[in-house]
């Protein structure tokens, strides 16, 4: 048994990043087993940007509902 890191999801399978000999690999969830005395690293919060942290003409970013990012930025001078 090899440790690996979680990557990506498929209906049926799992890309790991294994951590024996670095590559990258798609594994069948039937091969995956879990050592219970290993926890997952805790993930800090992220601090979600407020209206105050912007300004007018700011370019700004986002991933829509279709995982696809979009991009805009405002009027540089407003009316």
């Amino acid at each position: 048994m090899h440790g690996a890191k979680v990557i990506e999801f498929k209906p049926d399978q799992l890309m790991v990043h294994a951590s024996h000999d670095g590559k990258y690999k798609w594994i069948r969830y039937a091969a995956v087993g879990f050592d219970p005395s290993v926890r997952a690293p805790q993930q800090s919060k992220e601090v979600l940007p407020r209206r105050e942290d912007f300004a007018v003409g700011d370019t700004v970013s986002f991933e829509g509902r279709d995982l696809i990012r979009k991009f805009g930025n405002g009027p540089k001078n407003p009316t």
